[in-house]
């Protein structure tokens, strides 16, 4: 395959292609990928924090991303239809919810994989994250935006803790572009690990499994009382 005028081969110029895509590439993008995946973890302290409280929302996005600080964090009640959540799969219409949703900005850094094959290093991401609870399952609805190359994930997934177990449930979707199509497997990998980082966050927070969380400091420079004021 030819390179691109100027640059090294393709692998290299794949930022460039993103910025510039030809009809060529637009005719092959790739379809929807779809992960599926279940796990089950111990769960001693059922619901030791509310899952909607706002500190244990922060504390969980806190560890998710590896202590980075979380910029423009917004944390709102929402109702039951703002929440979009009778979408997800396991919504049950026979049982009362409870909806919060937060947004947040935050830096990740680029796969190894892919730092190989581009100039990107670190990147900034946005984070949607709708969360409802229904008697002893806490259903998640998660959409990562501004991501390079695949644009955005979408993660619904519901937790239900019972008899000392968390059984977890997930569906992921997102977009390889054609030019990424041989990362499919390694995108697949990614996707679930960093999600199990999330879920992982999450029984740290709703089974009474970890530490207080250290002091932080959200950007902008307010107090967290601001943002967990009820």
């Amino acid at each position: 395959m030819r390179a691109l005028p100027g640059c090294r081969p393709l692998l290299v110029c794949l930022a460039c292609l993103a910025l510039a895509p030809s009809p060529a590439s637009a005719a092959s993008r790739s379809p929807q990928e779809v992960v599926r995946y279940t796990r089950t973890d111990a769960c001693e302290q059922p619901f030791a924090r509310a899952a909607v409280d706002p500190e244990t929302l922060h504390s969980e996005a806190f560890e998710w991303t590896q202590h980075t600080p979380l910029r423009n964090w917004q944390f709102d009640a929402v109702t039951l239809a703002d929440s979009g959540m009778r979408a997800n799969e396991w919504y049950d219409e026979q049982l009362e919810a409870s909806c919060v949703r937060v947004s947040y900005t935050s830096g990740v850094r680029m796969p190894a994989i892919l730092r190989r094959y581009t100039s990107l290093g670190d990147f900034r991401t946005k984070i949607v994250k709708t969360t409802c609870t229904q008697a002893t399952a806490v259903l998640n609805d998660i959409r990562l935006t501004e991501i390079p190359f695949v644009r955005r994930v979408h993660i619904t997934s519901r937790m239900v803790l019972a008899n000392g177990v968390a059984e977890t449930t997930v569906r992921a979707e997102y977009t390889l572009p054609w030019y990424l199509r041989f990362l499919e497997a390694t995108a697949e990998g990614v996707v679930k690990q960093s999600y199990d980082d999330e879920i992982k966050a999450t029984l740290h927070q709703l089974c009474g499994t970890s530490p207080p969380p250290p002091p932080v400091v959200i950007a902008p420079l307010l107090p967290p009382s601001v943002y967990f004021s009820r």
